[in-house]
């Protein structure tokens, strides 16, 4: 079986995890001193810059992102959202649940140190298909401009570059008509 592929949507995309993560860390230092957090300083320059050899930092790291607004989301309730979405919708159980958290764990400690070698810049300079990179405009997950870097060196038959204002890391769930208008209005071109 052959795989086609016509079109590819990048929904806060990852082009340097290294970077972004410096850049993220930094961003939330200036947010913490520009809102005179000293808890938020004090936590922060604890863990110190990136690369964290521990779980627990990348934890206080994930903490500040949805605290200022950065983060899964930009209200900080998305993912807690998601779990209520689950075992109210009656299709999962609570044990549904905890799996699908020791899921995201074991993805989490297991792809950290193949994705933090990922550097897109070094492998892709070519796309042969119309590409899209939906980018939520308060992203301190994965800041933009790695990605805005990449993207304009990148060589595309069709590149689009789609700001999702009042998102955080996850466009698709926080404006999920305007992603969703996209995905069915571009892929309508294919037929």
């Amino acid at each position: 079986m052959t795989l086609t592929f016509k079109r590819y949507f990048g929904a806060a995309q990852l082009v340097n995890m290294m970077e972004n993560e410096y850049i993220s860390y930094e961003s939330l230092l200036q947010k913490a001193e520009r809102e005179n957090n000293e808890r938020a300083l004090r936590d922060l320059k604890e863990i110190g810059k990136p690369p964290w050899s521990h779980l627990k930092h990348e934890r206080v790291h994930q903490k500040y992102l949805e605290r200022f607004g950065g983060g899964i989301s930009r209200d900080g309730k998305l993912a807690a959202k998601v779990f209520k979405d689950m075992l109210l919708n009656g299709q999962y159980t609570l044990f549904d649940v905890v799996r699908h958290v020791k899921g995201q764990y074991f993805s989490l400690t297991r792809m950290r140190d193949k994705t933090a070698a990922i550097n897109l810049q070094n492998i892709v300079d070519t796309i042969e298909i119309p590409i899209y990179f939906c980018m939520g405009k308060h992203d301190l997950t994965v800041p933009s401009q790695p990605t805005w870097d990449f993207y304009q060196n990148l060589e595309a038959k069709e590149k689009h570059w789609v700001w999702f204002e009042e998102s955080a890391h996850s466009p698709l769930f926080e404006e999920s008509d305007k992603f969703l208008d996209l995905v069915v209005t571009e892929t309508q071109k294919d037929h």
